[in-house]
């Protein structure tokens, strides 16, 4: 995914609509340009961007979430990009990860390459709410899952709702491994996702060591979901990418630990 680009404004109401499609499902150009006070111009290019990172589908003069297969067909995309890093990333964070150790894992692409390394150099106990990575495991003996229930998202592939907070609260574990879409040292952590932002937060409060993974393509982006501020985070894991390792020696300089591989 792409971070979204404009102004702060622009983001504000790019978010908006989609937290109506949350409510509504379908809604028009002309309903959206009369609610916000734009021209339909103004609506289509909003549209048009939301669209272009595949968080809605124009049809129709106006806009709805995309369906499951789409969805599905991101997230496998997704694990394609910048593989060989994510593999390396995925190495360091399960080297700090005990035998026997508590781990929460978020969904996304760089978890599912840990879930990989888990799988066949750990024995673990592993609590989450995404279901890739309840699936990942589901043939694997040495790793416990504890799947945290609520509403099903088909788009996000996970749980939402306050019962998956509810639950979380009953565990306090020794990993947590937090996959992320945006990292910036003013904006902090930030997420495509603002169903789970609340969630992830929560994710964060119960974990003992927090570690972050994230490529090097997330530096720089500022999703509109806020998680949390950096220094929040023990540890970052991500690769050796000449151009950031300005940001990196900034995120250093917040008490940070970050590993580059």
């Amino acid at each position: 995914m792409k971070a979204i680009p404009g102004s702060q404004k622009q983001q504000k109401r790019r978010t908006e609509i989609l937290e109506k499609l949350e409510d509504e499902k379908y809604v028009s150009v002309n309903a959206l340009s009369s609610y916000f006070g734009v021209s339909e111009v103004t609506i289509r290019k909003d549209l048009d961007i939301l669209e272009e990172i595949d968080l809605v589908k124009r049809n129709h003069g106006g806009v709805r979430k995309p369906n499951k297969t789409k969805a599905s067909m991101d997230y496998n995309s997704k694990k394609k990009l910048h593989s060989a890093e994510k593999a390396r990333i995925a190495e360091a964070a399960t080297d700090l990860i005990h035998d026997g150790d508590s781990v929460i894992i978020n969904v996304g692409s760089t978890s599912a390459f840990v879930c990989d390394e888990i799988k066949k150099r750990k024995k673990a106990i592993v609590i989450t709410n995404a279901m890739p990575v309840l699936l990942e495991f589901a043939d694997c003996k040495n790793v416990t899952v504890f799947f945290l229930g609520g509403r099903y998202d088909n788009d996000f592939q996970i749980t939402v709702g306050k019962g998956v907070e509810d639950q979380l609260s009953k565990y306090t574990a020794d990993v947590l491994i937090m996959g992320i879409d945006g990292i910036d040292v003013d904006s902090g952590a930030t997420s495509y996702n603002h169903l789970e932002d609340s969630i992830m937060r929560k994710m964060i409060l119960q974990a003992k060591h927090k570690v972050m993974v994230a490529d090097h393509s997330k530096f720089g982006r500022v999703a509109f979901a806020h998680i949390a501020d950096l220094n929040a985070f023990d540890t970052l894991i991500t690769d050796d990418y000449a151009d950031n390792r300005e940001y990196y020696e900034r995120i250093r300089a917040m008490g940070v630990n970050v590993i580059t591989v």
